[in-house]
């Protein structure tokens, strides 16, 4: 056999395993798509929590509506569709004074407000750090301000977290107890203080192992895509070797009938 033609039937060989292996030019990849590099896990909160505020102090502008269902860690909107801005004043635990040209009242030290509301629309107290200025802007189409759980302890004075999270709640649980906070705001140019009551009930769908239950599917999850991820690349690899020996093949057949030729 001649050298050309043993060139010719190694690169049909090459050439015809490589369709073999890999009939869509890629290597297989991993089940799972990664969205993220970690996988959290949480478990469910014994109780629910809910807040009560006494508005008798304020317009009748001014209401607080339940949250919708798809708002996560929410508890609470204020919405005021008055022409008088309702402002929100929070604790600062850092800074004594900050924004107090954005208020019409001096406030206490260690206060704020980040947010107002007014006919139905909310406004955010932006600080331009370019241009040095601080001014209000409006705040997406958002109508009303969200009290969520996180925020409690800025918004309520001497707040206090009764909340417990964990797997196996016991069967019988003792209750924490009403607990009465102070949410300030200013409405025009008045500091009112509004009472509000926070309750707490049984979580009723409760799922006492759902920490183990994510725990569990978070190994799984990374034992899976660990294995799936090496297959991937060793998928890579491979395709990486027989282009190699492609263009092995190809220089060494070009050469020998390069060298034919001459000899011709």
């Amino acid at each position: 056999m001649s050298r050309r033609n043993w060139t010719l039937r190694l690169m049909l060989v090459v050439v015809l395993s490589w369709t073999v292996v890999m009939p869509n030019g890629a290597a297989a990849r991993p089940a799972q798509q990664l969205s993220g590099f970690g996988c959290s896990s949480s478990s469910d909160p014994w109780f629910v929590e809910t807040l009560a505020f006494d508005l008798t102090t304020i317009a009748p502008g001014v209401v607080v509506e339940p949250t919708d269902p798809s708002m996560s860690n929410a508890l609470a909107q204020l919405r005021n569709a008055s022409t008088t801005p309702l402002y929100l004043v929070e604790l600062q635990f850092y800074a004594k004074k900050i924004n107090t040209a954005a208020v019409p009242i001096v406030l206490a030290d260690h206060t704020f407000v980040g947010s107002k509301v007014i006919s139905d629309t909310v406004f955010t107290w932006t600080i331009d750090r370019e241009r040095n200025e601080a001014s209000w802007r409006k705040y997406d189409e958002s109508q009303k301000i969200t009290v969520s759980h996180d925020s409690l302890a800025t918004v309520l004075a001497g707040y206090t977290d009764h909340q417990v999270f964990g797997d196996q709640r016991p069967l019988t649980v003792t209750m924490p107890l009403p607990q009465v906070y102070t949410l300030q705001v200013i409405y025009g140019t008045e500091l009112i203080s509004i009472p509000v009551t926070q309750t707490y009930t049984l979580n009723a769908t409760y799922n006492p192992t759902r920490l183990q239950d994510e725990q569990a599917a978070c190994e799984g999850w990374g034992q899976g895509f660990g294995i799936s991820l090496l297959k991937w690349l060793l998928g890579y690899v491979f395709r990486a070797v027989i282009a190699a020996i492609i263009v092995v093949v190809l220089v060494v057949g070009l050469v020998s009938w390069i060298l034919g030729r001459n000899k011709a």
